[in-house]
């Protein structure tokens, strides 16, 4: 999905009232499908392999609530390679199903690619790994081992990463 600054730049002129709406609207869908409290992401109490969600959480997904419980843990899938960075996005959906979405690795931590937004599914936060000594199997390698360094970040709210100020749309 583009974010709103491509999709504002992509209107032929300020007065398509219909391309302002569906621009619009994604901000809409973004600001009805978000975690209302932080989830406390943790590592796994059941499984070291797993990510913990510590809070009881709100969430509306597509304008509808919906409650997470506290000890909640999401099953990890995927491989980071030996020495690579990569994010692991913690999501929900409307059923309260939480799910795991995994991002581009790369070098560096600055140069992971987020995973993209889900429109029907609210963010919780997300697991930034880093694979030291040897490749990670997420799942089954236990995030607390010498081989992980993992960070938890909440994000409640309203969050677009891609979102950018734009000295042409803002204006002089």
């Amino acid at each position: 999905m583009p974010n709103l600054n491509q999709i504002l730049k992509g209107i032929p002129d300020a007065g398509s009232s219909d391309a302002i709406r569906k621009a619009l609207q994604n901000l809409f869908i973004r600001a009805n499908t978000v975690a209302l409290e932080p989830a406390g992401l943790a590592i796994g109490t059941g499984s070291a392999a797993k990510v913990k969600i510590v809070n009881d959480v709100i969430c509306l997904v597509e304008s509808r609530p919906v409650k997470i419980a506290a000890a909640s843990e999401v099953t990890l899938a995927g491989t980071i390679a030996d020495a690579a960075y990569n994010a692991i996005a913690i999501e929900t959906n409307a059923a309260g199903t939480v799910s795991a979405k995994l991002g581009t690795a790369a070098t560096t931590q600055a140069a992971v690619v987020l995973p993209a937004w889900s429109e029907d599914k609210a963010r919780l936060g997300y697991a930034f790994i880093h694979a030291s000594g040897a490749a990670i199997t997420l799942g089954t390698t236990l995030l607390n081992s010498g081989q992980c360094i993992v960070d938890y970040v909440d994000t409640p709210g309203m969050h677009d990463f891609t979102l950018k100020a734009d000295s042409n749309l803002i204006g002089d």
